[in-house]
């Protein structure tokens, strides 16, 4: 199952993605793509942000999105990689996997 996020930190629609992420932990497998503002959830000066997505297997952000603001993988925590945008496709199109909602 995989999650998109696109908003900032604060938004009510990154709560709610947040939210889902928990309950869905342990129960399958979670991934998480993070586009737009959404990448900067996964940046290692946030606090927080580890116990966020403690619970996913596989975690990303779109490389171009964060590169204009400013960060490169280095900048991000475990488990987040960078993903080219045919490579987000690929991981959306791919057999098996659904996506639960974009945030």
């Amino acid at each position: 199952m995989l999650v998109i996020f696109s908003s900032g930190m604060n938004s009510d629609h990154t709560i709610a993605g947040l939210e889902l992420l928990r309950n869905l932990s342990g129960r399958k497998r979670a991934m998480v793509l993070l586009t737009q503002d959404a990448v900067l959830l996964a940046l290692k000066s946030r606090s927080g942000a580890s116990d966020a997505f403690g619970g996913v297997s596989e975690a990303y952000a779109l490389a171009d999105h964060l590169t204009k603001r400013g960060f490169g993988q280095d900048s991000l925590m475990e488990p987040f990689k960078v993903l080219s945008y045919d490579d987000a496709v690929d991981l959306i199109m791919a057999d098996g996997i659904s996506v639960a909602g974009s945030f």
